[in-house]
């Protein structure tokens, strides 16, 4: 009997450490630290923050990434916090939760800027009007910028990305063996249509100038002169 009764108490024992270990206990411990990140973001003082870096993390769960400005050197705290919440986030997830990370979007990290005196990865939805407004602007020059100076020689494989400006469609051709210059581009384009979905959210009437649903063309781009031409295709 007494046997008997000491078992039960180790049963009930295991019972409660597993009921402890749930996925719900562990998706409350990394909420708790991924507060402590937070708080540790906001004891960094702006300085220059200029070559900061952006840290994507997915959160407990697996609909958010939560993004950190981390220095040229990462302070140790930061990367000792982090790894623990990356473990605690493991433990939280259900299996196979993770399929549903193939069709999921994410917003996506635009600057880091000095927020309340410390630094801040700002999204879309961080910018009223008159900032999203400029911050699209400069992503638009900057597209511009880097593919002003395109050469070609003939050999070259290209694709054409369409970016909406003044509610006019234009088309940039991008080399496909540029894997530099293709990952630049494509991150540009998530942030700019970041950016005008978070303006048309602002001024619903805007919604027809950023419309991609009408841009749609069948083209081409030829070398001509050493530099790359976007043509209609001839049917």
């Amino acid at each position: 009997m007494k046997k008997h009764l000491i078992y039960m108490a180790v049963l009930l024992l295991i019972a409660g450490c597993k009921k402890e270990e749930s996925f719900e206990y562990y998706r409350k411990k990394a909420e708790e630290k991924r507060m402590e990140i937070e708080n540790l973001i906001k004891t960094y003082a702006c300085g220059d923050i200029s070559d900061w870096k952006v840290d994507g993390v997915l959160g407990s769960s697996i609909t958010t990434i939560h993004y950190y400005p981390v220095a040229p050197t990462p302070h140790a705290e930061y990367l000792r916090l982090k790894k623990e919440y990356v473990a605690l986030v493991e433990k939280s997830r259900i299996p196979n939760d993770n399929l549903a990370l193939i069709d999921y979007y994410y917003a996506p990290a635009i600057a880091i800027e000095c927020i309340d005196g410390s630094p801040k990865v700002m999204t879309a939805e961080d910018y009223n009007m008159e900032k999203a407004t400029a911050m699209l602007n400069k992503k638009l020059a900057e597209v511009e910028e880097l593919t002003v100076q395109n050469t070609c020689n003939g050999t070259e494989e290209w694709y054409v990305v369409s970016f909406i400006k003044d509610c006019e469609s234009i088309y940039i051709p991008v080399n496909k063996n540029d894997k530099a210059m293709s990952g630049k581009i494509n991150e540009l384009q998530q942030i700019i249509r970041a950016l005008q979905m978070r303006i048309v959210a602002l001024d619903n009437t805007q919604k027809d100038c950023y419309s991609y649903s009408n841009n749609n063309r069948s083209s081409e781009v030829v070398c001509e002169n050493n530099k790359p031409v976007i043509k209609e295709k001839r049917m």
